[in-house]
């Protein structure tokens, strides 16, 4: 017992500065790369836009983020680019959406050290929206949207030691309209609406 008491408080002193190292170290990146996987859980309008026997339950996909964390600040700014699709098939009949988006990124971190937690918002600039139906002996059908719109509110969590790993959950919304092809295989292509719970993991780095 002496001798753990002797060593402990001369334990102290490194260990707060291994501590205040980290956190400091963590909290000057400026800037952060991350890739992970992403889904809007919801079933919308889409049982109803070309094929309403079939159930959808939520689109899913890729999305890599590029941010700028501020010096001396919990702010940070940044792109993300997401890659969203799904598949739903009845009756012979399949349905096949995708969806590419580039949106800016705005988050504030709360904690910022090696240790993350905070908001994170992003709203579709540049987007791409498709369907594609298909029937057996009939052949596929495209349309293009003229008008794609996707945004996401979320909560941050995650951890920096020594790669970054986090996860994000919230609200997500996406929606399409204005097909270029408006009369399908299956009838005549419906604006589509999928608004929900919001997930991501993600894995990256910063420097």
């Amino acid at each position: 017992m002496k001798i753990a008491k002797s060593i402990l408080p001369r334990l102290l002193i490194p260990l707060s500065f291994a501590a205040a190292l980290l956190s400091t170290s963590a909290a000057m990146a400026i800037f952060e790369i991350n890739v992970g996987y992403a889904g809007i859980v919801s079933n919308g309008s889409g049982g109803n836009w070309l094929l309403p026997s079939a159930s959808v339950s939520g689109a899913y996909g890729l999305q890599a983020d590029a941010r700028l964390n501020f010096p001396l600040s919990d702010f940070n700014f940044g792109v993300r680019y997401t890659n969203l699709g799904l598949n739903a098939s009845s009756g012979g009949q399949t349905l096949a959406m995708s969806n590419s988006c580039v949106s800016g990124l705005v988050g504030y971190r709360f904690i910022n050290t090696f240790l993350l937690l905070g908001p994170v918002f992003t709203y579709g600039l540049v987007n791409n929206g498709t369907l594609q139906n298909s029937a057996a002996n009939t052949g596929s059908n495209t349309s293009t949207a003229s008008t794609v719109s996707q945004y996401t509110a979320g909560l941050e969590v995650g951890i920096k030691f020594p790669i970054l790993v986090a996860a994000e959950v919230g609200y997500g919304n996406l929606s399409m309209s204005g097909f270029s092809n408006s009369q399908t295989l299956l009838g005549s292509a419906t604006n589509v609406s999928m608004g929900g719970m919001y997930g991501r993991a993600s894995v990256g780095f910063s420097f």
